[in-house]
């Protein structure tokens, strides 16, 4: 899985958040194919997107864990109803939201480390005193 192999080596060099982005590109090429031969329609590579973006946030957060990235990448395949026509087009791009949402409330809670801030790292002001940046 290329999280596991590529993630860590880009994130030596890049935040997580662009480390994300680059494996993002090479994993929307590797979908390529499966839009030529007419599997998956072309606006799923945003969903191929948003899905590196979450599945970088779960390796991270979970100290490295290839295995629950595996099961939530099999578990998006799991609910898929047999819809045929419009109504699978539908379902798609509803799909397709909750997972930009989804990332996209990632990114912006938290930010491009795509980890949580330990308490250390988090400065609460006392009673009454401005916060002010360190």
């Amino acid at each position: 899985m290329a999280v596991g192999f590529a993630l860590p080596r880009l994130q030596e060099r890049y935040s997580a958040l662009t480390a994300n982005l680059i494996l993002a590109g090479l994993v929307m090429i590797w979908h390529l194919r499966y839009i030529f031969s007419g599997d998956l329609p072309l606006f799923a590579l945003i969903g191929t997107l948003t899905a590196t973006i979450l599945f970088g946030w779960l390796y991270n957060n979970t100290q490295g864990s290839v295995l629950l990235v595996f099961l939530f990448h099999a578990a998006d395949g799991v609910l898929k109803p047999s819809y045929t026509g419009i109504d699978s087009t539908h379902y798609f791009w509803l799909t397709l939201a909750v997972w930009c949402v989804m990332a996209l409330t990632v990114v912006i809670c938290y930010g491009p480390p795509l980890v949580r801030r330990s308490a250390t790292q988090t400065r609460i002001a006392p009673v009454g005193e401005p916060l002010t940046a360190k």
